[in-house]
């Protein structure tokens, strides 16, 4: 019974290692809430057209990819230039204000 037991326990703590891990959440609720300007560079969808990323590029040209909604996704394009609101890897907003033809805006 005990040798049983020990497989199980480390099953369960590898699953909640696992979940914590992927719940940035946790992160950025520590983190400041900023904004920035910043271009869409790319798009992306996950596995099983389940969740939707975006690349964004800032002036300094460094480059975030943020996990957006489907509307949000569907509304923005590669291009689309404006201010980017998040907080640590969580997406807030993004109020666009003109697209750029050349993703090399900065």
């Amino acid at each position: 019974m005990i040798i049983s037991f020990f497989p199980m326990l480390i099953v369960v703590i590898v699953i909640m290692v696992i979940s914590i891990s992927k719940n940035t959440n946790i992160t950025s609720n520590n983190s400041p809430r900023l904004i920035v300007e910043a271009v869409v560079v790319s798009k992306r969808v996950g596995p099983n057209n389940e969740s939707y990323y975006l690349t964004f590029q800032f002036e300094s040209g460094d480059r975030m990819e943020l996990r957006v909604n489907g509307k949000t996704y569907g509304m923005l394009v590669a291009g689309d230039y404006g201010k980017l609101t998040f907080q640590g890897h969580k997406y807030i907003n993004f109020d666009r204000s003109a697209f750029i033809t050349d993703n090399n805006r900065f």
